[in-house]
């Protein structure tokens, strides 16, 4: 039983390490482009960190997700999607 016990255990460490070495040496989109997640979270979109501000101009995204505190200011009427005003650049 106690063998079977370490076996597991050594088993769940070695998947354990291997998750950990196969993230940390992937660099990943976030830490690439250095992507804000946080406040544009949607799937396939990176909007980098702020500063420099940017604006709906400057990306090909439109009517995506936003969540405070929304740096760029892709969504200026608060309702939780970004860019999605064709107007957007005249403001």
């Amino acid at each position: 039983y106690m063998i079977k016990t370490f076996s597991v255990n050594v088993i769940i460490l070695l998947i354990m390490v291997f998750v950990l070495i196969i993230g940390c040496s992937s660099e990943s989109e976030t830490s690439k482009y250095n992507c804000d997640h946080i406040s544009y979270p949607g799937a396939g979109i990176c909007i980098p960190k702020a500063p420099p501000i940017i604006t709906c101009d400057d990306i090909e995204f439109t009517h995506f997700t936003v969540f405070p505190p929304d740096p760029h200011g892709f969504d200026p009427d608060g309702n939780g999607v970004g860019c999605e005003d064709e107007d957007y650049s005249a403001r």
